[in-house]
């Protein structure tokens, strides 16, 4: 309900109660000797004081606290508006950044992949060189070996062509 209203209601509200009393006013002397106080000219006067006061009243000091009330309701609602807005922008941003970090991991995640399989090429390569290389070198052992033992087995066998020899003529006692 707005001040316009209020002070309409109020003003015909006194007007009523006025009239009302005028009408049904009982005379003085039949109140039974009580003081009586009958309406005139001065009540009209205390009225129009009354609604000029509640008039400048609101011109000095009603309207300007509305205005200051609206103009900080309002400044709540813009403050209100900017909070709501950053809270959506700053969901939004970590929206993007939770998506991006997403992306990121998923990203390391086939680089390490990639980067284990050419490993494991790299590996195989690596073990695939050593045992050609084993398996030269083992050749190259095996003749070795068997070279020597051939070297061996033939001086060993001339060594027991002559040691039979000397056995023989030990044990017979001549000489051949």
């Amino acid at each position: 309900m707005n001040l316009k209203t209020l002070m309409q209601k109020f003003i015909v509200g006194t007007i009523t109660f006025l009239s009302l009393l005028a009408i049904f006013q009982k005379p003085a002397f039949c109140s039974g000797g009580g003081i009586s106080v009958l309406p005139d000219a001065s009540v009209l006067i205390q009225v129009i004081n009354f609604i000029l006061l509640i008039l400048l009243l609101n011109i000095v000091m009603f309207k300007p606290i509305r205005n200051i009330i609206s103009k900080r309701k309002e400044r709540i609602d813009g403050f209100s508006n900017d909070i709501k807005s950053l809270i959506s922008s700053v969901k939004e941003k970590e929206k993007a950044f939770d998506q991006k970090i997403k992306e990121a991991r998923a990203k390391g995640l086939k680089e390490k992949e990639v980067m284990i399989t050419e490993a494991e090429n790299q590996e195989r390569k690596i073990l695939v060189e050593i045992n050609k290389k084993a398996g030269a070198d083992m050749e190259a052992i095996k003749e070795k070996i068997k070279k020597d033992a051939d070297a061996v087995r033939k001086s060993l066998q001339d060594e027991i062509n002559n040691f039979a020899a000397f056995i023989s003529k030990k044990i017979l006692g001549r000489e051949a």
